[in-house]
């Protein structure tokens, strides 16, 4: 068990270390002023650029980093170990994605859309293991709505004997669209990362 553990810590930090080093040399060509690369570059509402060239991507005025992108999953709270650690590297705070701030409001629907269109279930940075039932984005400790228009029609619904307490997005066929849902912690799936800025 230890040894897989172990194994499990040296991918992450490998591909993190790869993720690192993708963004260095995006920031070394970009420094070495080459059009081509700095075209890639977006802006964001607060007129600046995404971290890491092309490794974030501006949603609605937001800088996420897609861990299915470079075919990474995790359990949730790896997906936050993994988010951290890249906000550690680039001296910024990231973590798992929330949505309904006041500061992402233009991007939550175009977030959304981002699920849907890449057809994974994602972990996001929402939890109700504090308290059941009580849900919380983990980064700003802002809560939840039971009510919110995002959660499928039959959730939250603590699934299994473990309990879901980790929020996932996910697609349901009704609509074809992207959904809240709550989740087993334990299980491995994508996820998006966010530069957290300041509200």
């Amino acid at each position: 068990m230890v040894a897989v553990k172990s194994l499990v810590q040296l991918r992450v930090m490998m591909v993190i270390s790869s993720v690192y080093a993708h963004i260095k040399n995006d920031q070394n060509e970009e420094m070495r002023g080459e059009a081509s690369i700095k075209s890639k570059n977006i802006k964001t509402k607060f007129n600046c650029e995404c971290p890491g060239g092309n490794t974030f991507e501006d949603i609605g005025g937001t800088c996420y980093y897609f861990s299915s992108d470079r075919g990474e999953k995790h359990t949730w709270d790896q997906s936050r170990k993994f988010c951290q650690d890249i906000g550690n590297l680039l001296e910024l705070e990231v973590d798992l994605a929330e949505l309904g701030s006041e500061a992402s409001c233009m991007s939550d629907g175009l977030m959304m859309q981002k699920i849907t269109k890449k057809g994974e279930w994602v972990w996001l940075g929402g939890s109700d293991a504090g308290s059941e039932n009580s849900w919380r984005w983990v980064t700003s400790g802002r809560s939840l709505s039971l009510q919110d228009s995002l959660w499928h029609s039959d959730q939250p619904n603590s699934v299994g004997s473990k309990g879901g307490n980790c929020l996932v997005g996910y697609i349901h066929g009704d609509y074809h669209r992207s959904y809240f849902g709550d989740w087993h912690c334990e299980e491995d799936h994508y996820f998006p990362c966010c530069q957290v800025f300041d509200q």
